[in-house]
C-alpha cells in the first residue's frame, strides 16, 4: 500500500492478504464456527488479519444485516 522506498524508510512490512487468509484457515481449520473466536490483530497496520477474519465470519452469520453482525460482535461500551 506504501510505496517501496517509503516502507524501507520507516520499517512498515505487512503481511499480504493471501497469507493472512492462509494463516487464519489454518488457526481455524478445527472450529466450525468463527462466532465464539476472539480475535486480537494489535499491529493492525494495513488491517489484512482482521479482513482475513471478516469474510468467513461474515458468511457464518448467514442473511443477518451488517448493522446485527456489527451489534453482536461490538457491544457499545
Amino acid at each position: 500500500m506504501l510505496p517501496d522506498d517509503t516502507r524501507s524508510r520507516l520499517g512498515a512490512y505487512y503481511t499480504p492478504p493471501p497469507l493472512a487468509e492462509r494463516l487464519v484457515a489454518m488457526a481455524t481449520k478445527r472450529r466450525s464456527e468463527l462466532a465464539d473466536v476472539p480475535v486480537l490483530d494489535p499491529a493492525c497496520g494495513g488491517g489484512a488479519f482482521l479482513s482475513a477474519v471478516a469474510a468467513p465470519l461474515v458468511k457464518g452469520c448467514g442473511q443477518a444485516t451488517a448493522s446485527h453482525i456489527l451489534q453482536d460482535h461490538h457491544p457499545p461500551p
